[in-house]
């Protein structure tokens, strides 16, 4: 059973205490994969770590290391994970994937001898000077991401950094402010703190208001909502796909935000679809809130199709992050029956996706279908989540991505 405190996985963390350093940290000296800040933490976690490192040294010793560009290191880490499957005899815990999924080699000639870390993000590893200046232009423009992405990882781990739901709908909100302004500080317009925060811990706060933000920015985008006013009073919204980083944000402020920004909606209809949802989950929203509007948050654990004629009809279907292309033509291929409820006639459909390669591919599933017309995008959410997550399929031009990172809004039009 994997301990609490290895619910993540970093190099140069230590992987009891999950404290940061590449000066004191001691890597494991059987599997040279996991690191310790003292001996004390590397006996601590030795009933948890002996398992997966006998694992990693017999893999030394069966697969052979001979990369020299990305498409040969994701079809390695593929074969890793097969290998680590038949000899583990179990699951895999998510830190023991992201030991699999994020070996350490230099990013310049995947060379795995003598390596040492950018000193700032700790997370790029070269194996010469000679390679890190090679690559000094291009990791400047993402060093402080990749530090950016530990620091989550770390920080989210020790609660108290956190201080979640810190943040409250302002007073007055600029009666001047007539569009959604498409940068992330416009966050700002609308919230603030209830207590003095970090510029980290506001972060963390946020995190969970910018799939609201996106929503209503793409009822903006798709005309439903002109100068804050809706094209209707009443309005339901279809999240399918949805799992539970949908139903976790923070939807009382949400919900808040949506009906100030909003200025002539009374009734409010979301509708969380997906088969990876929560089981039995229920909203609590303010009483006080619903004494002014009505309010109606359902879910409901399956496939669209199969949940379609029973629900409000939608005026936005929004998937986040649904990758609706990964598996076409597959047996795999969960969205095959959903796909022509997704485009109803004039009903925006908004799809986001975790890299520009994902909302391409994305939209052109959607375009096979019918008289489908792009009305925003595809393009860079200015929404997107804060949180940087490292792309494990190494690309120069995007070794991180974000959630809700790219969108697109189609409609399907008249006949």
């Amino acid at each position: 059973m994997e301990m609490k405190n290895n619910n993540f996985f970093r190099h140069n963390v230590c992987h009891t205490c999950k404290s940061i350093s590449q000066d004191t940290m001691k890597l494991c000296a059987h599997c040279k994969t996991v690191s310790y800040c003292s001996k004390k933490h590397q006996a601590d976690d030795w009933r948890n770590h002996k398992t997966i490192c006998k694992v990693m040294r017999q893999e030394k010793e069966d697969l052979v290391w001979n990369i020299t560009n990305s498409k040969e290191l994701c079809s390695y880490i593929q074969k890793r994970l097969i290998f680590w499957n038949l000899n583990l005899n179990r699951a895999l815990s998510k830190s023991e994937f992201q030991m699999l999924i994020f070996p350490r080699y230099c990013v310049v000639c995947f060379s795995r001898d003598k390596l040492f870390a950018c000193h700032r993000c700790l997370s790029t590893f070269y194996c010469s000077e000679k390679h890190q200046q090679q690559q000094l232009e291009l990791h400047a423009k993402f060093c402080e991401e990749f530090r950016l992405s530990l620091e989550f990882d770390c920080r989210l781990y020790d609660r108290n950094e956190c201080y979640f739901d810190m943040l409250s709908l302002k007073n007055n909100i600029d009666a001047k402010l007539l569009s959604i302004d498409d940068r992330w500080e416009f966050v700002r317009e609308l919230v603030e703190p209830e207590v003095p925060l970090k510029r980290f811990q506001f972060l963390c706060n946020a995190e969970r208001l910018f799939s609201g933000i996106t929503i209503l920015f793409a009822l903006e985008k798709s005309r439903i909502l002109i100068n804050r006013i809706a094209t209707k009073t009443d309005l339901t919204i279809h999240l399918v796909g949805s799992t539970e980083l949908e139903v976790f944000l923070n939807w009382h402020l949400i919900l808040e935000i949506w009906f100030v920004w909003i200025q002539n909606l009374k009734c409010l209809n979301v509708i969380f679809i997906g088969p990876e949802l929560p089981a039995n989950y229920r909203f609590n929203i303010d009483e006080n809130f619903l004494i002014n509007y009505e309010i109606n948050m359902k879910h409901y654990k399956y496939l669209y199709h199969e949940i379609f004629d029973i629900i409000p009809k939608p005026d936005l279907v929004v998937a986040f992050n649904s990758g609706v292309h990964e598996h076409e033509t597959t047996s795999n291929d969960l969205w095959e029956q959903s796909m022509n409820l997704l485009t109803q006639n004039n009903i925006p459909l908004m799809l986001t996706a975790y890299n520009l390669k994902e909302i391409n591919n994305d939209l052109k599933r959607i375009q096979k279908l019918e008289r489908i017309k792009t009305v925003y995008g595809p393009c860079r959410n200015p929404f997107r989540n804060f949180r940087p997550l490292i792309n494990w399929e190494y690309s120069d031009s995007e070794p991180l991505y974000y959630t809700n990172n790219y969108l697109v809004i189609v409609v399907k039009e008249d006949p």
